[in-house]
């Protein structure tokens, strides 16, 4: 089955990775980037001010407040697309 992932979990919630975007605005530690790149290789990281993590919409409508600590793989497999990944709790 083809896999899609979203572009904003390339990196774990509140990531100090830069932000990969075509035209860069970098605010320091708070919303790094790395300008010029274009394509599929385009990013942006889940970012919040929230301590420790980041609130989340998910597609049955809940809001969730997911951990900057989660496993990337399972932070990965939220955002999947026809993956057919289960995912327990998180």
């Amino acid at each position: 089955m083809n896999q899609i992932r979203l572009s904003c979990t390339r990196v774990g919630p509140n990531s100090s990775a830069p932000d990969l975007v075509a035209l860069c605005v970098s605010e320091g530690d708070r919303l790094p980037c790395t300008g010029s790149i274009g394509g599929d290789s385009r990013s942006n990281a889940s970012r919040s001010l929230h301590v420790g993590g980041v609130h989340v919409l998910l597609c049955d409508g809940a809001v969730r407040f997911i951990s900057e600590n989660i496993d990337l793989n399972t932070w990965q497999s939220l955002s999947s697309m026809g993956g057919g990944e289960v995912i327990g709790e998180f």
